[in-house]
């Protein structure tokens, strides 16, 4: 469990596998301003940030900041079951449990 005492480290994916979503980059690049700003300012702990996010990119960066990760924000396609990352489209059941295991 993340220590919520210190600063958070927050992850950022973002999967656009068709191409279609004008306003991915957009999202994207002022979340990454402001969680930039709030990093010099020592009250995020650290942006992850992920664009093409595919399912062993997913895995690799909980597996190297497991505990760690006290935010996760996905931008890109998903429905009532899941997302649809770069390579495929996933059931949120395995993405939750790995963030909270």
């Amino acid at each position: 469990m993340p220590n919520t005492n210190s600063p958070s480290v927050i992850f950022t994916a973002f999967a656009n596998p068709k191409g279609d979503l004008i306003n991915l980059t957009r999202e994207q690049n002022g979340i990454q301003d402001v969680l930039l700003s709030l990093e010099r300012q020592g009250k995020v702990k650290k942006h992850l940030l992920r664009t093409d996010t595919d399912l062993d990119a997913y895995f690799d960066f909980l597996r190297e900041w497991k505990n760690e990760i006290t935010i996760f924000h996905y931008g890109g396609h998903a429905n009532s079951e899941g997302l649809t990352l770069q390579n495929a489209h996933t059931f949120f059941e395995p993405l939750a449990k790995e963030l909270t295991s």
